[in-house]
């Protein structure tokens, strides 16, 4: 089935058929790990990746990880703050077998949301939270951490979508 055929009944059904899977998992990782194996098999005519993140503080991140945001930020590592909200994939699957696990991940681990600015460096990620609606507030300096956010995201020709500035949306063209 390609996205393109959706319907609002085909969703409801495909929904109804997954959540049943999804609710008998006993964590997030796991249940997210299912649901993108489960997109990426119903729509692999037109779909290339599946993730699902989850907003994380940073205080609550495992150690791997938070040497992961440390290390992406380098010298703005000063800017994080233990309630930071970091974007940590938790599933994930793809075409390419590097894809199917998020301890393979080279460079979506987690995403500290520590300003606008930072995100907009993140071709990708600007997108992802514009499309979603994730807000910075007045001051620039951190999302909005009184508020949860979900979404879909979704690059239609990853080969030539650019946004504002004419960088690819997806940055890595080796991938596509």
């Amino acid at each position: 089935m390609k996205l393109d055929d959706l319907t609002i009944k085909s969703t409801k059904e495909i929904i109804g058929l997954i959540e049943n899977e999804i609710q008998r998992k006993e964590s997030y990782e796991d249940a997210s790990q299912l649901f993108c194996e489960k997109i990426f098999n119903l729509f692999g005519e037109s779909v290339l990746l599946v993730r699902v993140f989850l907003s994380v503080p940073f205080e609550e991140l495992p150690e791997k990880n938070k040497v992961f945001v440390n290390n992406l930020l380098g010298a703005k590592s000063n800017l994080l703050k233990p309630e930071t909200k970091i974007l940590s994939l938790i599933g994930t699957k793809g075409v390419l077998p590097e894809w199917n696990s998020r301890l393979k991940s080279k460079g979506h681990v987690g995403i500290p949301l520590i300003s606008r600015d930072f995100i907009h460096e993140i071709p990708m990620m600007d997108r992802v939270l514009n499309q979603i609606g994730v807000s910075f507030g007045d001051d620039r300096n951190r999302a909005s951490q009184d508020k949860s956010f979900s979404g879909l995201f979704y690059v239609k020709d990853s080969k030539s979508e650019v946004d504002e500035l004419g960088r690819h949306v997806i940055a890595n063209q080796k991938f596509v």
